[in-house]
């Protein structure tokens, strides 16, 4: 079994069904959320919170499988520069980090950076009521 399908299995995310609503199985795995304390890792119950996290989203009119994908794409300004460079398909966390150390910067990416993850949008996993819920049990 190679790495990447391991990977792949052990996150639950399936390529083909990138458009499918990952919502049910995170609301599954919210309720494994300890009532209190607090987040010392992003795995587990905790994994959602992670910008490693398979969780489609759309920024700037194009479709990202993950926040992570969404911001190293951000560096661009362009959406077909995004897209030449792959951003938006289905490659890993790793491989999309590795291609954002490639990319030319924006001219205003210090700016854009310096606010953080500010313009992109919460992970669909994030706006569902239990999730709500869950992360103002976190404190």
């Amino acid at each position: 079994m190679s790495r990447r399908s391991w990977r792949v299995r052990r996150n639950g995310y399936q390529p083909d069904s990138c458009a499918a609503d990952p919502i049910a199985a995170e609301v599954a795995e919210l309720e494994r959320i300890p009532r209190q304390g607090k987040v010392e890792r992003f795995q587990g119950a905790y994994q959602f919170l992670s910008n490693f996290f398979w969780s489609p989203l759309n920024f700037e009119g194009l479709r990202y499988p993950s926040v992570e994908h969404a911001f190293q794409a951000a560096k661009l300004r362009e959406n077909t520069q995004r897209l030449a460079w792959g951003f938006t398909e289905s490659i890993s966390f790793g491989q999309a980090k590795r291609l954002g150390r490639q990319v030319p910067l924006r001219e205003d990416w210090k700016e854009i950076q310096g606010r953080g993850h500010g313009q992109l949008p919460p992970a669909p996993s994030l706006k569902t009521p239990r999730c709500a819920s869950s992360c103002s049990r976190l404190g």
